[in-house]
């Protein structure tokens, strides 16, 4: 894989849950061509602010609906 730079947008509360919105720019290593894409990222956390799962969505609407905030 190439040069991948994700930047977050929005961090959205959904109680035990976080979830990042992401915007994501690539690069690919061989052919050197550019890609921007917007995904998100669900963190799901517990006490004392452990990480303790990442799961990464392509599709955002997938990312909310996961925790409850879609339809």
């Amino acid at each position: 894989m190439g040069e991948r730079r994700p930047e977050a947008e929005e961090f959205i509360d959904a109680g035990d849950n976080v979830v990042v919105l992401l915007h994501e720019y690539r690069r690919g290593r061989g052919s050197g061509v550019e890609l921007e894409t917007k995904t998100a990222v669900v963190v799901a956390v517990v006490s004392g602010g452990r990480v303790v799962r990442l799961q990464g969505y392509m599709d955002r609407a997938a990312a909310l609906k996961a925790v409850g905030l879609g339809k």
